[in-house]
């Protein structure tokens, strides 16, 4: 179970292999472990959860094929990414001033 409101994992695809590469800052080689998360939201305030994630390179919208937003949803969504995006610089700072 994934404690995020609003979303529903559908399907975890671990089948992917593991592969390497040297990290930016550190030089050190550091492996990651592709996973295919398929999950519905019920909105698309939730979806950032995931969307936002750093570690989530790729994203891939199934359904629906188009979407209409009003504007009244359009500043529901830019309130939610601006909230998201400073939740997430404040860990990237806690973390490189632990770092440190």
């Amino acid at each position: 179970n994934i404690p995020i409101q609003g979303i529903h994992i559908e399907d975890i695809d671990v089948s992917l292999e593991v592969y390497s590469v040297i990290d930016d800052i550190t030089g050190k080689p550091v492996a990651y472990a592709p996973v295919i998360v398929s999950f519905y939201a019920d909105t698309i305030e939730d979806a950032l959860k995931f969307i936002i994630n750093e570690e989530f390179r790729t994203i891939e919208v199934l359904q629906p094929d188009d979407m209409s937003l009003t504007r009244f949803d359009i500043e529901r969504l830019f309130y939610q990414v601006a909230k998201d995006f400073a939740e997430y610089k404040d860990t990237l700072e806690r973390k490189i001033n632990n770092w440190k």
